[in-house]
């Protein structure tokens, strides 16, 4: 009946709109952990999270501490202990396999600590010259489940063997496979190692052919994104006499396969952004780590595939946000600053946009901003100006804010004690007349620049920034 079954859908969707609004409550949600003094007196805490008690049996060869040495296996809880496996093999193995507890009991397989609900053990299986070994593991009645979690764009990950396919690991950009290379630090990496976040902020940089020297920011990209108002979408957007179990199910699998099938093939093929890591993408958001230039060309080519994928429907449209990091900044702060700027895109009116340098526009206004960015470079190369005359750009866009700010607060009129701010369009004249090389353009042709830099100021406030931010790190220097 698909009357009822639109109707426990909205029942259901009005429930989780219910629970996401409701206050949190520590008296009810949570409770005493009892014996945890107990624990901690035996093994400590956990060097992980430096809140849970360290678990005797669970050790991980962790290098993120300082007083770190080569084989040294730290104590961790068993929680911390299973994050750390699964993010190993998850990316190492093709093969997953489900079990009961007692298949693994005394085995050195590598597996969880602890079960999922008690009762389902995890391991992973290796490649094409073990395929007689999985093939054992397959046909052992202990085995619940075996998936191929191979990436289906590497052929050498090809396990030989007919499994369910699950779009689990990703993409992760590795070392070439040819040779064994010295990352940075003299850190050694075989073939196949996934490129260590170090060398992927190198990768932000470039190489002067004059001198040799590195220019450009060495940072990391960080970008979140989700589908805007998904949810309300799938209960809503179908009309009712179209309603049906099949067409939610085909709504929620095309959407997931942008994410999980088509972004991670994109990462593989397309060279602009093969330095980019998958952390999670798949369902209806992203999050990914890479140089940042290449995380900003990404962000935008992929608000322009998706608008392909969804064939221009206004209605459908996701959100972002993206920050930069230096390479030893903790993946939980990365998270953190970067789900926080994610927010800040969905609070933008009607959503469908970007939040980048503190500031958040339409994707709209992303491409010609960014347009504007690449002119301000062409004007940088010809040496038409100055770097100088970049970085002092930033002055009168903060006097262009102040002065949005104080327009919006005092309708009758700016107090006389805040009139400075209103100088910027003087000041910017001044400053392009000093500083523009009046040999590289005429005078008609200044006045145009001049023109199209206090227009742009004027139209976007702080929100030029964005091209004035991605040139100065694009040109700045190590």
């Amino acid at each position: 009946n698909i009357s009822s079954y639109l109707g426990l859908t909205q029942k259901l969707g009005k429930a989780a709109e219910r629970i996401k609004f409701t206050r949190f409550a520590p008296e009810r949600e949570c409770g005493v952990v009892r014996g945890y003094l107990e624990k901690v007196g035996e093994s400590g805490v956990c060097r992980i999270c430096g809140q849970r008690a360290a678990d005797p049996e669970s050790t991980a060869d962790v290098k993120v501490f300082p007083d770190h040495k080569e084989g040294q296996h730290e104590p961790v809880c068993a929680a911390c202990h299973d994050h750390i496996f699964l993010g190993k093999y998850g990316v190492k193995q093709p093969v997953l396999f489900v079990t009961t507890p007692d298949q693994l009991n005394g085995s050195h397989r590598a597996h969880l600590s602890i079960p999922i609900f008690g009762s389902y053990q995890v391991y992973f299986g290796k490649t094409l010259e073990q395929s007689h070994e999985v093939t054992r593991e397959m046909e052992h009645p202990s085995t619940l489940r075996a998936w191929d979690i191979s990436s289906p764009w590497r052929p050498d990950q090809s396990n030989g063997y007919l499994l369910a396919s699950r779009l689990i690991s990703g993409y992760v950009p590795r070392y070439d496979q040819d040779s064994t290379v010295t990352g940075e630090n003299d850190e050694h990496h075989e073939a196949g190692d996934p490129v260590t976040l170090s060398d992927i902020c190198r990768e932000a940089s470039g190489v002067s052919e004059e001198d040799g020297k590195r220019y450009g920011l060495e940072a990391l990209g960080v970008l979140k994104a989700d589908v805007d108002d998904l949810g309300f979408h799938m209960e809503c957007g179908i009309a009712p006499e179209d309603y049906s179990i099949g067409r939610v199910a085909t709504l929620s699998r095309f959407i997931n396969n942008f994410f999980a099938l088509y972004l991670p093939d994109l990462l593989n093929s397309d060279p602009r952004f093969n330095k980019i890591y998958t952390v999670f993408g798949g369902g209806d958001d992203l999050f990914l780590i890479g140089p940042w230039p290449a995380v900003i060309d990404l962000g935008e080519h992929l608000y322009q595939s998706f608008s392909e994928y969804v064939c221009a429907n206004d209605k459908l449209h996701f959100s972002a946000g993206i920050t930069l990091h230096h390479d030893k900044t903790p993946i939980e702060q990365l998270a953190r600053e970067a789900e926080h700027a994610l927010e800040q895109a969905k609070e933008h009116k009607g959503k469908n946009a970007l939040s980048l340098f503190a500031s958040v526009v339409s994707w709209d206004e992303v491409s010609k901003l960014r347009r504007e960015g690449k002119r301000l470079l062409d004007y940088l190369e010809s040496e038409v100006i100055s770097h100088g005359y970049l970085y002092s750009l930033n002055n009168y866009l903060l006097m262009a804010e102040e002065e949005a700010r104080l327009l919006s607060d005092h309708k009758e009129g700016i107090p006389l004690k805040n009139l400075r701010s209103l100088r910027w369009r003087a000041l910017l004249a001044y400053s392009s007349a000093r500083n523009v090389d009046a040999q590289a353009l005429d005078d008609a042709d200044i006045s145009t620049l001049i023109a199209d830099i206090t227009r742009q100021i004027e139209d976007y406030r702080g929100a030029f920034r964005i091209p004035l931010w991605e040139t100065l790190y694009k040109i700045r220097r190590s």
